[in-house]
């Protein structure tokens, strides 16, 4: 059994932080992984690509589909919930992708569906028993602009939950920062905030989100 700790905006203690930090660029390194596409096809699991780890051990993709295949509880590519989503990983454990790759298609919790390798063409695919898991440690909650950033600075991104208005959906504006101007406030989707900035000409902050909705949304990320 592997146990990663996978940070979940989890307090840590509050020190000075910079005006601006992107794990996108840390001394010219990115240490964000592959942007990754819930939507191929129509599916609304935004909720399971926020599983992944933070920066903190090397690159392991682990498996939305094996969310989608084994959570119904948590969600469905109808939508679910991060904060059923943590202690279920917690107590059952995530396959990686290279187990059950991702389809955007809700399926049965079956050992195929769980892991599995097929050898040429016209050959069935066999299940892997007993996979390597990864369970989460801990995890926790926090409040408040300053806790947020203090625990992305220290230990990667976090997980958010935002209102998703249309002029979002839409976006392709790179690096100018969307402000959202409708005033919604409910909790429609799920992203990872990765950093922050401050704007100089218009003298206000800004959070820096990461997306799941492929490489051609606004380059997957947005100053929010």
């Amino acid at each position: 059994m592997i146990n990663f700790l996978l940070y979940f905006c989890l307090f840590s203690i509050i020190f000075s932080l910079p005006v601006n930090f992107d794990w996108r660029n840390i001394n010219g390194i990115s240490y964000l992984t592959a942007i990754r596409q819930q939507h191929l096809p129509q599916c609304g699991s935004c909720w399971a690509f926020r599983s992944k780890r933070n920066n903190t051990e090397p690159d392991i993709y682990l498996s939305p589909q094996h969310l989608l295949n084994c959570a119904p509880s948590v969600g469905t590519c109808y939508g679910g919930y991060v904060w059923l989503l943590m202690p279920w990983i917690q107590k059952n454990g995530i396959v990686d992708e290279t187990c059950s790759p991702y389809q955007a298609i809700d399926k049965e919790c079956t050992p195929i569906n769980t892991c599995k390798q097929c050898f040429g063409f016209n050959k069935n695919c066999t299940v892997i028993e007993n996979p390597t898991k990864y369970y989460i440690s801990d995890w926790g909650q926090l409040n408040g602009e300053e806790e947020m950033m203090n625990e992305i600075y220290k230990n990667g991104p976090i997980v958010c939950g935002i209102a998703c208005p249309e002029a979002l959906d839409n976006w392709d504006q790179g690096d100018e920062i969307f402000y959202d101007k409708t005033g919604a406030n409910s909790l429609e989707h799920w992203i990872s905030v990765v950093g922050w900035g401050h704007d100089d000409e218009s003298n206000l902050d800004y959070w820096i989100i990461r997306n799941s909705w492929g490489s051609q949304w606004n380059k997957n990320m947005v100053d929010f």
